[in-house]
């Protein structure tokens, strides 16, 4: 099912917005789930929090997330209540359930690209995700319940061009979160962009070349290659801050 809304790109959460500038409106394509999971589709997967309450509350609990994606894409058992509080990229997890192509954790929700590689392979890597972190969340913060606002979503990617644009779409998402004011036109685009790539909890990093750790969470040789080099990308990243600031597009905020 296919619903059209002329508005501003916001995040959503009951399916995916696709959206086409023009000089003055912005058409969004919200396209509910009706598909099933298949190895080797690319599918882009989110969730937030209930009421859109915080799902992380401190940067010490995205850290330990960014450590959970590494871990639960494994079919081997491990104790999730036991994630180190060190380097977690070096252990054994088995066989891997998914390609992890980009993603970003934001305050109450978060993004993934994802690649399915055997059958049940989402579904087992995000019911493994959202168990641990919730038993962590509720432990730490002395709490009980559900965590997010419902199962997770997903939407499937069909057309190479969507695909593309989704790693600009999930790494400009923290904007809402960098301090500071850009100010507008060029020198703000230029802030956001030296902002995002010091901001830790996404994989924009990975994707400018930076040797980390976090690294280890991404296996981008099952993406298609789109940008030469990271001036390329940078430009594509650019080019969507352009639509933010003409057409008032790019709305991270939820």
């Amino acid at each position: 099912m296919i619903h059209f809304y002329l508005s501003h790109i916001s995040p959503c959460y009951e399916g995916e917005a696709f959206a086409k500038a023009s000089p003055s409106y912005i058409i969004i394509i919200i396209m509910t789930r009706k598909f099933r999971f298949a190895p080797g589709e690319y599918y882009h997967v989110f969730n937030r929090g209930i009421d859109k309450r915080n799902i992380f509350d401190s940067k010490e609990e995205k850290t330990r997330f960014q450590k959970l994606l590494y871990l639960c894409n494994g079919d081997m058992e491990l104790d999730m209540r036991a994630v180190p509080y060190g380097s977690a990229f070096d252990l054994e997890i088995g066989r891997q359930l998914v390609s992890i192509g980009s993603y970003a954790l934001m305050d109450n929700h978060f993004h993934l690209l994802l690649k399915e590689l055997r059958e049940g392979g989402i579904s087992a890597f995000m019911q493994k995700l959202g168990t641990s972190h919730t038993m962590f969340f509720n432990l730490r913060n002395v709490r009980s319940g559900r965590l997010y606002e419902g199962p997770f979503k997903a939407v499937h990617i069909i057309n190479d061009n969507h695909l593309r644009r989704l790693f600009s779409y999930i790494h400009l998402n923290p904007t809402s979160l960098l301090s500071g004011s850009p100010g507008s036109g060029k020198k703000a685009n230029e802030f956001i962009l030296k902002e995002l790539r010091d901001f830790p909890f996404s994989s924009y990093q990975d994707h400018l070349g930076t040797i980390r750790q976090e690294s280890k969470i991404l296996r981008l040789k099952d993406f298609p290659k789109y940008f030469l080099n990271m001036s390329e990308y940078q430009n594509d990243m650019a080019d969507w801050l352009e639509i933010d600031y003409e057409g008032q597009a790019f709305v991270t905020r939820s």
